[in-house]
């Protein structure tokens, strides 16, 4: 398992980790391995996703600068905030992608965290958690 995660990116170093006081009193619905297969999988979705939104960013702004009737269509999403051009501006994403629930994800990140003492890691986790926030 640790190296699937190293592997993706995810998380760099398991063997340091020792609960914190806040992880003897959460509950455990999770164990800790679910929670890296949960973490792992979410991971692994938001290089894809950021990999294909990145090329449809760069395309759009390559079109934007010759395509009136494109720049009017990116205005009026942006204006009304509904719409496929305004989801990728804004950085908004379907829940539908994510390989779990946002409560399983979150969930997960959260017990990893009360466990993870590397500080990379721990940054690794709470932007995995920022980021949950763009699936709607």
């Amino acid at each position: 398992m640790k190296q699937i995660l190293q592997k993706a990116g995810v998380l760099k170093n398991l063997d340091h980790r020792k609960p914190a006081s806040e992880g003897e009193n959460r509950s455990k619905a999770l164990d800790i391995e679910t929670a890296e297969k949960i973490v792992n999988q979410y991971g692994e979705l938001l290089k894809q996703v950021n990999c294909i939104n990145g090329v449809k960013f760069f395309s759009l702004i390559n079109r934007l600068d010759r395509d009136e009737e494109l720049r009017k269509q990116v205005s009026e999403q942006l204006t009304k905030k509904k719409g496929a051009y305004y989801d990728l501006l804004s950085f908004r994403m379907n829940k539908s992608l994510l390989p779990h629930s946002k409560e399983e994800i979150r969930s997960a990140i959260e017990l990893l965290l009360d466990y993870e003492e590397d500080v990379e890691n721990r940054d690794l986790l709470n932007m995995g958690l920022q980021y949950l926030e763009y699936f709607c």
